[in-house]
């Protein structure tokens, strides 16, 4: 399990095609208005396979594991995500069930976001939304190369 492995062995996943980037202070700065920062511990679920509903995260601080089949013999990590990085995939918008889960393996600070005030966000700051959009689009691309979903 991930909660027996050191953060160190963590490494933060490459950003492939765009779909993990890094957000500047000002989009920080923007989410930060909707949101609320919180402390996180190693082993915190964010969300998890399967929920119907989730919140759009951004990690300021510390290290967070996605995976799949989480806490099963076959569970598989998927991506690791540090600061300045959102987490989420597509379904966040559309309402579809999510397909992994997301757990803090290295602890940390996130600013945590509902999904109802991120489309106001989306709404209202056009190049945030945008970047937000590509980065879902292009992590459903991927995640239809894994089979993972």
């Amino acid at each position: 399990m991930l909660e027996s492995t050191p953060a160190a062995e963590f490494e933060e996943t490459r950003d492939q095609q765009g779909a993990f980037p890094r957000l500047g202070d000002e989009a920080i700065a923007a989410l930060d208005e909707h949101g609320t920062r919180r402390r996180v511990a190693v082993g915190e679920v964010l969300f998890a396979d399967g929920d119907r509903g989730y919140d759009f995260f951004v990690v300021l601080s510390g290290k967070v594991a996605i995976v799949q089949n989480a806490g099963c013999a076959d569970e598989k990590t998927i991506g690791v995500h540090g600061e300045r990085r959102f987490l989420g995939e597509l379904n966040l918008l559309t309402g579809e069930a999510v397909y992994l889960t997301a757990r803090v393996v290295e602890a940390g600070e996130v600013l945590q976001i509902t999904r109802k005030a991120l489309r106001g966000v989306i709404d209202n700051e056009q190049s945030l939304a945008d970047m937000i959009m590509r980065a879902y689009l292009a992590r459903r691309a991927l995640l239809i190369g894994l089979g993972a979903g």
